[in-house]
């Protein structure tokens, strides 16, 4: 934030500004004191504990974790038949995850409840912290799927999107699995990686493109307003993440040996990491606080670096985890899906950011099939139906149509 002759750095919700006046942190229990010291005005949410941070790795039929905090390792377990997993996501909020196994040509979800939970049937039983839980494992997608190469869940109005690198499209479903709806089919060849920002005030799906054409676009939530971002100096986009308090797109190309990053406008293009003898095949790529992660396919290492460092320092990266056959990483905190629109309130001597808790918009919709949030609409959303359903007038009822793609 700029003063006068100066400027003041502040930190969204969640995080708590460091003795640098510059780095960010997020707020652990120890942090509330120093906010205060430090004339700060912080709110605490109940999920801002640094000891719920999990770096996540999904490398053949295993989810593993480690805490980049507290250095404590784990593995989520998915089942005993899961063979190659090529993409997931977590709700951190219901702690569900979302994930697609090749093998079995699915894409699943798991979730634990309490042992009083008899909606859905049992899947398998677990001590944990001395309180039986029940853990539920569903088939969500079992066919018309081929290669799911990326896949993100939109956190706010509960659907998954994912991206088909043999089929070539981008697709939307509940995040139950019903009512598909094929985004884009056109101008695809290898599409690979996915993200959502689908909070007010941006409501955008971004997407990698490795093919003939290979490039970055951004789209609304439901598909409308199709952007190109990135398109020159780019070969292979495979590693795609968001910084969401930025509004920025980190990106990395596995055959240049580079990470790069744009603003969500396509603005502001600049490089953070190239031409490094430890940067060989970079593959998918997180962020948590000043940190940017990624995996390097060539040493089966998962590196990270600080992205706000420059000049030598920003060639000083480090070995995080050595992992073999890593397909995706992903940051898992609840802090990561801000259910908020972010608005700023300066004042004499702190610096305030305050969060509007936002409803889902699809829940007030009328949509007999999707509800898709999107940025143009005055009520925040579209309604949209699956694939072989139109749209009526009315703008909210699917009636039965022709079977055929929609664009």
């Amino acid at each position: 934030m700029n003063t006068n002759g100066s400027f003041i750095c502040g930190c969204d919700q969640g995080f708590v500004l460091q003795s640098d006046s510059r780095s960010c942190k997020i707020i652990s229990k120890s942090n509330r004191v120093l906010c205060l010291a430090m004339k700060i005005i912080c709110f605490f949410p109940v999920y801002s504990d640094e000891s719920g941070i999990r770096l996540m790795a999904a490398s053949g039929g295993r989810l593993d974790w480690m805490s980049p905090t507290i250095g404590t390792y784990g593995r989520v377990y998915l089942g005993a038949d899961m063979r190659f997993i090529t993409t997931f996501d977590v709700d951190n909020r219901t702690d569900t995850y979302f994930w697609t196994d090749l093998a079995a040509n699915t894409i699943y979800s798991r979730h634990a409840r309490t042992a009083n939970y008899t909606k859905v049937k049992k899947y398998r039983q677990k001590k944990n912290n001395n309180n039986l839980f029940f853990l539920f494992l569903l088939k969500l997608i079992t066919s018309g799927i081929s290669y799911v190469a990326g896949l993100a869940f939109d956190w706010i109005s509960r659907n998954i999107y994912w991206t088909d690198y043999i089929l070539e499209h981008v697709e939307v479903a509940n995040m139950n699995g019903t009512y598909r709806r094929i985004l884009f089919h056109e101008n695809l060849t290898n599409p690979w990686s996915i993200a959502v920002d689908p909070r007010a005030g941006a409501r955008f799906l971004f997407f990698t493109d490795w093919g003939s054409n290979p490039r970055i676009e951004r789209s609304n939530l439901d598909g409308q307003q199709r952007t190109v971002l990135v398109h020159d100096g780019i070969q292979m986009p495979v590693g795609l993440t968001l910084d969401h308090i930025r509004e920025e797109v980190y990106f990395t190309d596995h055959h240049l040996n580079f990470i790069e990053v744009i603003s969500y406008s396509g603005q502001n293009r600049r490089k953070i990491l190239g031409n490094s003898h430890f940067l060989h095949g970079p593959g998918s790529i997180a962020l948590f606080e000043q940190y940017l992660y990624w995996v390097d396919t060539n040493s089966n290492e998962i590196r990270r670096l600080n992205r706000f460092q420059h000049g030598f320092k920003a060639q000083q990266h480090e070995r995080v985890l050595s992992r073999a056959n890593v397909n995706q990483i992903r940051i898992s905190h609840q802090i990561y899906q801000p259910l908020g629109e972010r608005t700023k309130n300066k004042t004499t001597f702190t610096i305030s950011i305050f969060i509007r808790l936002e409803i889902n918009p699809c829940q007030q919709s009328r949509c007999s099939q999707l509800c898709l949030l999107s940025p143009a609409s005055a009520n925040g959303y579209t309604c949209a139906c699956s694939t072989g359903f139109i749209l009526e007038p009315d703008q909210f009822t699917c009636s039965k149509g022709l079977s055929i793609r929609e664009k």
